[in-house]
């Protein structure tokens, strides 16, 4: 399909950046634009070039004004456009390279497909943080990629993993050294982690008697998406917190008498 021009407001809705394919408004290059909601409607802070050929696959702004686009149009993962970031004077902060980012192990064995396709963010979870400091993307196979949105820099995380286990007396969370992996679990009565944290919940719903319902309580938490593996009979559960306090995540099924309940605290 040929590209056509994107679209993204702000969580705030101050903001909107536009970007558009190559040879609109007889640019050779493709063009963002950065609008700043005013009274009187919306203003144009600044038009500037992208360094993708054609132009991105997606276009994200920040409460605080920063663009990230991400991918090259019609070719997820290719280039070194892969994630690029703006800052609000419309000058390139960084551009990463899908190599910049992940190991060559990753790619390999995460990442590339046949015919040259690499869809990296393929059930990618990504949001702003609420300082508007950050952007984070945690990708389908639970690495963690913040970028600071000022310097373009970025830090890599495994994320964090809890696992839940069917016990004789009801149930056991233990915390996982590293996401993908259950080997040296550790015991823990409860999650305890800062703003604007993204970490995943791991349970066998072979044991649970199925995928269940699951209900989250309290302050500060949201309930991402749920991710069924079929082939382990495992359910992975993505939360965000969103804001300081204290809630309860509850995995319940009355069909087999699974009642499990875990502490939240957030700083």
């Amino acid at each position: 399909d040929p590209p056509i021009p994107l679209t993204a407001v702000s969580a705030n809705g101050h903001w909107k950046a536009q970007a558009l394919p190559a040879n609109s408004n007889r640019a050779a290059s493709s063009q963002a634009i950065l609008y700043k909601h005013e009274a009187t409607g919306d203003a144009a802070q600044w038009i500037a070039p992208l360094t993708n050929p054609i132009m991105p696959q997606e276009i994200r702004v920040s409460n605080s004004g920063h663009v990230v686009t991400l991918d090259n149009w019609g070719e997820p993962g290719s280039g070194k456009e892969v994630v690029a970031i703006y800052g609000p004077d419309g000058l390139l902060r960084r551009q990463y390279a899908l190599a910049d980012l992940f190991t060559a192990q990753e790619i390999k064995s995460r990442v590339d497909r046949p015919l040259f396709d690499r869809p990296w963010r393929e059930e990618a979870i990504d949001f702003f943080s609420a300082d508007a400091a950050t952007w984070t993307i945690r990708t389908a196979w639970g690495k963690v990629l913040r970028f600071h949105l000022e310097t373009g820099s970025f830090t890599a995380t495994a994320g964090d993993l809890y696992v839940l286990r069917r016990t004789p007396s009801g149930s056991a969370l233990y915390r996982a050294p590293a996401a993908g992996g259950a080997a040296g679990l550790v015991p823990c009565l409860g999650i305890d982690l800062p703003v604007d944290a993204l970490f995943c919940v791991r349970s066998s719903s072979k044991e649970a008697g199925g995928l269940g319902r699951l209900v989250v309580d309290g302050r500060g938490l949201t309930h991402v998406k749920t991710l069924a593996i079929e082939s382990t009979q495992e359910r992975e559960d993505v939360f965000r917190t969103t804001g300081a306090g204290s809630a309860t995540i509850r995995l319940t099924n009355p069909r087999s008498g699974f009642d499990a309940t875990i502490p939240v605290r957030i700083h």
